[in-house]
């Protein structure tokens, strides 16, 4: 089995949309999404480790709808701060990204242009010591012009030639002919990028190679190349989760990926865990809701799905400036009541102390589930924003309150 991974493109983080017309999943590159809010209103959203950004772009057929005004506002972005009120829905792993060195930059054309003023100005010069020193210093500068140029060419060629190759012509053979042509420095430039790409490609063709036998070739860090794997490791779960579940082929190739890119075992921990918080949540969606007992009296035929400890946040504009035309807001989120949230066929409540907030059940819309913020977005039906809820049960709360909304639970 392969996994069809289009290149630059990944399902991570995600952002479940758990609709009354089912479960959806929307989608960015890593630390950035685009979408539309339920009013309509488009929005860029970006950022990680708690450090965000979001512009707002306007709203959708805006222009159709402003009449005869011809206001204008000043656009708006966002930079949104982690407060630390809510819980992390996934496992986190302080495990930085390796980083690809860009191999293929242009030629300086400086140098082209100064060895070929200094030969121009070495003709008009008459002093011959002088001439000479003029028009030797001008050829270096274009033979060492020529020399770069050459070695990117170099470069290219043989990246063009090594990416493609099938995970059975990625062997040592094929990189010394391809390679032959290089110094051992651009060797060692181009082998992190290679591996990545073979790598991705042994994903896309379903044949996973033992990461030793690259390494015994290939002129990179072992260390580095492992943080590469993980990297292409991570987006193919994120890509096999991307419908919620995992099918025993897939599941199949990742154990082998695991085994032959040498994947650590906290890596592999994390994943199985991420693995089964999403299939807990696709079980939700197709068996009926078990009945609990909660901590009060139930209304008449009231029936109760769940309770646990929760937060209902607020987000606030913490300060705001405007510059080069641009208004900016710092926002965050705020604590508006923590205690007890529970969800019956009846209501969404969350109690703290003596104060209990309830949302009837029939008014809700729609709810996503954002596990790289650690929150739930509730929209209710006349509210103008949604409720932000966060649990430690986030991925249970959010199953719930979907499967309840859309009338399908059970005994």
């Amino acid at each position: 089995m392969a996994f069809y991974l289009r290149k630059g493109i990944n399902f991570g983080p995600l952002r479940v949309n758990l609709s009354k017309s089912g479960l959806g999943l929307s989608a960015g590159v890593k630390g950035a999404r685009i979408g539309i809010n339920s009013r309509g209103r488009s929005y860029v959203h970006g950022g990680r480790h708690g450090l965000y950004y979001r512009k707002n772009l306007g709203n959708i057929g805006a222009q159709a709808n402003q009449g005869t005004s011809n206001r204008q506002t000043h656009p708006e972005e966002e930079i949104f701060t982690d407060t630390g009120l809510t819980y992390p829905a996934l496992p986190v792993l302080n495990r930085d990204a390796f980083v690809f060195t860009d191999i293929f930059q242009k030629n300086n054309p400086l140098l082209l242009i100064g060895g070929i003023v200094l030969l121009g100005v070495s003709l008009l010069v008459s002093n011959l010591s002088i001439k000479l020193a003029i028009a030797v210093i001008g050829l270096l500068m274009l033979i060492f012009y020529n020399k770069q140029r050459s070695k990117r060419n170099n470069l290219m060629l043989a990246f063009d030639s090594l990416q493609h190759l099938k995970p059975l012509e990625q062997n040592q053979g094929n990189w010394e002919k391809y390679t032959e042509s290089l110094d051992e420095k651009s060797k060692v430039n181009l082998a992190p990028m290679i591996l990545n790409n073979w790598l991705e490609k042994q994903l896309t063709e379903g044949e996973i190679l033992d990461l030793s036998v690259l390494l015994v070739f290939l002129p990179i860090d072992r260390e580095n190349a492992v943080d590469i794997a993980l990297g292409q490791y991570t987006d193919a779960v994120e890509f096999v989760l991307a419908d919620h579940q995992l099918s025993p082929a897939e599941q199949i190739l990742i154990s082998q990926i695991e085994t032959s890119w040498q994947i650590p075992s906290e890596m592999i921990n994390a994943e199985k865990e991420l693995i089964e918080k999403f299939q807990a949540l696709r079980q939700l969606q197709v068996q009926p809701l078990t009945r609990i007992e909660i901590s009060r009296a139930l209304v008449g035929s009231e029936r109760a799905f769940f309770e646990g400890h929760g937060r209902l946040l607020n987000q606030r504009i913490l300060d705001s400036w405007q510059a080069n035309r641009i208004r900016y807001k710092s926002v965050g989120y705020q604590l508006d009541m923590e205690g007890l949230i529970r969800v019956t066929d009846r209501v969404l409540e969350i109690q703290e102390g003596r104060n209990t907030r309830s949302y009837p059940i029939r008014k809700i819309q729609d709810i996503y589930l954002n596990t790289d913020g650690g929150t739930v977005e509730i929209f209710v039906e006349n509210r103008k924003n949604p409720l932000v809820m966060t649990s430690p049960h986030l991925f249970e709360l959010a199953g719930v309150l979907q499967k309840v909304t859309t009338d399908e639970i059970g005994g």
